[in-house]
């Protein structure tokens, strides 16, 4: 991030977690504008981001995150962050398998979990799932509260051959193209 007149450490270097969801909460709460309650009279759900302009100030480059738990959710493959620990499904197939995925039957129980502590391994390079079983599970069971609190549930990892099955469109049928100059 810069702003030269409010971020005095250019160029510093912060490791504390934050998520794209961060940057609403941090830009409003730069301005010092609350997060609004009602738009055009429709209620708003709060941010379940946080500001991240504590990190602004040298002195706050090592103190801890404020984001302490974040969830991920896509095409039935997830993770969960919590105070510096990540778990995560291992995908079952690579995206440009498309169509030719084989994705689990049973998508909440069928995928492999690792766990990282991130702390001492931010590149995600040592899965601690078969020495720390039991902090798997208990990330595992926070995932599943935040998937039911973000309303994510039912799993759905039918999307990939969803999204790649070729479609007609104009083009379908035809070998060739003519273009002209007007």
């Amino acid at each position: 991030m810069t702003w030269p007149k409010r971020i005095k450490d250019a160029g510093g270097i912060r490791h504390q977690f934050h998520h794209v969801i961060d940057i609403a909460p941090t830009i409003l709460d730069a301005l010092g504008i609350p997060q609004p309650t009602m738009v055009n009279g429709i209620a708003q759900r709060p941010y379940d981001g946080v500001s991240m302009t504590y990190t602004w100030d040298k002195a706050n480059a090592t103190v801890p995150s404020t984001r302490k738990t974040q969830y991920f959710e896509i095409f039935g493959n997830r993770a969960i962050y919590h105070d510096g620990w990540m778990a995560n499904t291992i995908p079952a197939a690579p995206p440009w398998e498309g169509v030719n995925a084989r994705v689990p039957t049973d998508v909440l129980n069928g995928y492999q979990w690792e766990l990282f502590n991130l702390a001492e391994d931010p590149t995600q390079t040592n899965d601690l799932a078969a020495k720390e079983p039991e902090r798997l599970r208990l990330m595992q069971e926070l995932w599943l509260i935040e998937a039911t609190r973000n309303q994510v549930l039912p799993l759905n990892n039918s999307q990939i051959p969803i999204l790649t099955t070729a479609r007609p469109g104009p083009a379908a049928g035809r070998m060739q193209f003519v273009y002209t100059a007007r």
